[in-house]
């Protein structure tokens, strides 16, 4: 495994984690904010994934008997908190992994500083390009 540490205490772990009332709540009112802002601006050629979902409920080219198929606010604010919190958990579960890589193979930590401080001497700005070297 790859945290044996933590190898005992996986059948703990939540697969669907449950938010309080107050955290729904929360971005359910930050949702219909931002929505309602976007929708009084009407600005165009905004393009995220918030607005892409937004634009789902427009059922503009609807023929009769055709179903809408557009996202609903409830169904717009839990792709959103998947969003936010899914990229969050990969993100610092990411971090933690290469953090316990490091710590463990001080070698290749030794060799990671080496390169960084090569790339970037004198500590200077990191900056895309050099990072793309």
């Amino acid at each position: 495994p790859s945290f044996p540490s933590v190898g005992h205490k996986k059948e703990k772990l939540v697969v669907f984690p449950s938010f309080p009332k107050s955290v729904t709540d929360f971005f359910y009112a930050s949702l219909k904010k931002i929505k309602s802002n976007r929708e009084k601006s009407r600005l165009q050629g905004r393009v995220d994934f918030l607005q892409l979902m937004i634009d789902s409920q427009k059922n503009n080219n609807l023929s009769e008997g055709q179903e809408d198929k557009g996202l609903n606010d409830h169904e717009i604010l839990s792709q959103s908190m998947i969003f936010l919190f899914a990229g969050y958990e990969t993100t610092s579960s990411s971090l933690t992994f290469l953090a316990f890589n490091l710590a463990t193979n001080p070698e290749v930590m030794k060799k990671l500083q080496e390169e960084i401080d090569a790339t970037f001497p004198n500590k200077a700005p990191v900056e895309y390009a050099a990072l793309m070297e």
